[in-house]
């Protein structure tokens, strides 16, 4: 899968785009229109997530970002977010679509906000925990029926490569502050535990003349 990068672009803001950029413009278009609706994004503070909340507002969407870490909400705030919760517990009024990056409570609870005939995308795993569905979660009623989960593989979707070049071509989106790092540099951040600690981390390979 490659895509076409306009010249100005440097080589570590594209380094960012191919899976956390492209996953969160593929799960938004899997929630067709949102023009006007509320769609919360679970793990608004990740590299997908923070890039899902650029994208849907840009789309006119109602967005409901939900990060833990309160220091990340005024940054959601500027990124477009109109509403920024640190839980998913002090939602309260129904959503037309979640993309949930955490799984786990938090993909049991975006399901449980959806309105009639809504969709969640489970896109993400970092709970490391199960999910555990309620007795009577899947019964429906004239306002949660038809509700849905479903998934997606990056490496299976079609059609990548435009996606690739639009998102490519939009200088403005934030992909957040990045760690550039030599790439002789690799070896010894992934002995230290692979640690995330200025940023997303970029490994340049240097070409000698």
């Amino acid at each position: 899968m490659t895509a076409v990068a306009p010249p100005a672009a440097s080589w570590e803001h594209l380094a960012t785009l191919p899976v956390p950029a492209t996953s969160a413009l593929r799960a938004l278009r899997k929630l067709a229109s949102i023009l006007g609706r509320r769609i919360i994004i679970v793990g608004a503070g990740s590299a997908v997530g923070r890039i899902a909340v650029q994208l849907a507002a840009r789309a006119g969407a109602h967005v409901i970002a939900v990060a833990r870490d309160e220091g990340q909400h005024q940054e959601l705030r500027r990124l477009g977010a109109d509403e920024v919760h640190s839980t998913l517990a002090t939602v309260t009024t129904r959503v037309h679509g979640a993309i949930d990056l955490i799984g786990g409570q938090h993909l049991v609870d975006a399901y449980a906000l959806l309105e009639a005939g809504s969709t969640v995308i489970a896109l993400g795993h970092a709970a490391g925990a199960d999910e555990h569905f309620p007795y009577g979660a899947f019964v429906s009623d004239t306002t949660t029926a038809n509700r849905s989960i479903t998934s997606f593989f990056l490496g299976s979707e079609t059609d990548l490569s435009a996606e690739m070049a639009y998102l490519a071509d939009d200088s403005s989106l934030d992909v957040g502050a990045l760690d550039v790092r030599p790439w002789t540099r690799l070896a010894e951040w992934v002995a230290q535990g692979a640690p995330r600690t200025s940023g997303r981390p970029v490994f340049r390979v240097e070409h000698s003349k």
